[in-house]
């Protein structure tokens, strides 16, 4: 653990005593002897297991986040507290001016007229990390042949780190649009960015949530994201949860490696029983299309007692289930195709078939509906791997102190909120 307990945590021991999975967020206090001289010093960030004899629990660090903390409270309260000394009227949110070359953001207005029809409101909220000037985004449709608006890598020189700030934009609907979030030194990413759809911020319009990535994920995330009513092809993917709903993460990417959904560990609260999530993927236009689902169980039980996970394409309805799952231990990956309208060749055992350093032992869902065979799917590698390739694709962010966290990480939250319908198709078996 060598370069993992940093300035902005602390650790704390107590017997048979530690926060666990769920208690991310939770308060570590000195008491006083009376409840208002009690002393907030830490916050529950991760460990090695709970109630370690060897490995305390670690905390962020309260003291280390000082200045940001009464940032926010001086800015945002309209009643601060005497003891953090907020002075004047301090602004919270203020759009940074735009290269010559690119659209100026437009201030949030209280209200908007009417757009053409086809025309969609977009809203991406910005909050930075300690280093401004290490963080680019740009927002492009699919193709990248539209880059609707860019702030590349320097941008922000200058900037108040962990300020938030807003841009909105007028684009098509009916489209698939990429968002990627850039770091400087790929040494990761302690903010956020977040896009709505509209202009108004809210879990319920919120469309893609960017919570932050560590130096395993290098320079760049990608997020691919529809923007409509309708889109031409969806995924359904219904979760029933054991007693643990917030040890369960998923991601799901295409062959580029763009994420189409990925909720992370806390992406649902405990004691949450269901949830339905709806994920767009490409239309069949598009052609062929490989996409590789991943399951993650902090708790290395997977789905326990009774509860599990079923995919479908298109509506949750039995004819389209493509796969049915959860007693995966730790974790498991598995990959299948989509075909496309274009002529594909049949699946088979020799890579001449798909050029592609993908396995080609895959399942393949086909315009044409089957009555004669079931769907199944392949997995990929050791379900015992999985918590190691967790760190090996996201890494872990401490939220407070964008630090790198290891093993039972308790304290991020990814979560891509996806809308939409479409038309179902059936799994052929390769």
């Amino acid at each position: 653990l060598q370069g993992q307990i940093t300035d902005s945590m602390l650790c704390a021991w107590a017997k048979d005593t530690d926060g666990c999975q769920g208690d991310s967020g939770g308060p570590l206090v000195v008491t006083g002897n009376a409840p208002d001289q009690d002393l907030l010093v830490g916050v529950v960030s991760w460990g090695l297991g709970c109630a370690e004899e060897e490995f305390p629990g670690v905390y962020s660090r309260v003291s280390a986040q000082h200045d940001w903390i009464r940032e926010q409270v001086c800015g945002l309260s309209t009643e601060p507290p005497d003891y953090l000394q907020c002075t004047g009227q301090m602004k919270f949110t203020a759009p940074p001016s735009p290269r010559p070359t690119t659209p100026k953001p437009t201030a949030p207005l209280p209200t908007y007229s009417p757009l053409p029809d086809g025309r969609k409101r977009l809203l991406v909220v910005v909050t930075l990390d300690r280093y401004p000037e290490d963080t680019g985004w740009s927002l492009a449709t699919l193709d990248g042949s539209d880059v609707i608006y860019e702030n590349p890598i320097g941008t922000y020189e200058g900037y108040d780190k962990f300020k938030s700030y807003e841009y909105n934009f007028e684009v098509d609907g009916n489209l698939f649009y990429q968002l990627k979030v850039k770091d400087h030194f790929a040494d990761g990413f302690g903010g956020t960015i977040d896009v709505h759809d509209g202009a108004v911020i809210s879990s319920k319009t919120r469309i893609v949530h960017e919570p932050g990535f560590s130096e395993v994920s290098g320079k760049e995330v990608s997020h691919v994201f529809f923007v409509g009513e309708v889109p031409e092809n969806m995924l359904t993917l219904v979760l029933d949860f054991d007693d643990w709903a917030e040890e369960v993460a998923f991601e799901l990417k295409d062959s580029r490696g763009n994420m189409l959904a990925l909720e992370w560990f806390g992406s649902f609260p405990s004691g949450t029983e269901s949830a339905t999530v709806e994920i767009p993927i490409y239309g069949y236009e598009t052609g062929d299309q490989i996409y590789n689902l991943t399951f993650w169980d902090s708790g290395s039980d997977g789905f326990c007692c009774g509860g599990g996970y079923t995919l479908f394409l298109g509506s949750p309805e039995e004819n389209n289930m493509l796969k049915r799952g959860g007693d995966y231990g730790a974790g498991e990956k598995f990959q299948f195709i989509i075909e496309g309208s274009a002529p594909s060749m049949s699946p088979s055992s020799s890579p001449s078939a798909r050029p592609s350093t993908q396995p080609t032992n895959v399942p393949t869902v086909s315009q044409q509906p089957s009555t004669t065979m079931k769907p199944t799917f392949a997995q990929i590698g050791d379900p015992t791997e999985v918590i190691a390739q967790l760190n090996e694709d996201r890494g872990s962010i401490n939220q407070a102190s964008s630090s790198a966290g290891v093993q039972n990480w308790r304290g991020r939250v990814h979560l891509v909120y996806v809308l939409g319908s479409a038309t179902t198709l059936l799994l052929l078996l390769v």
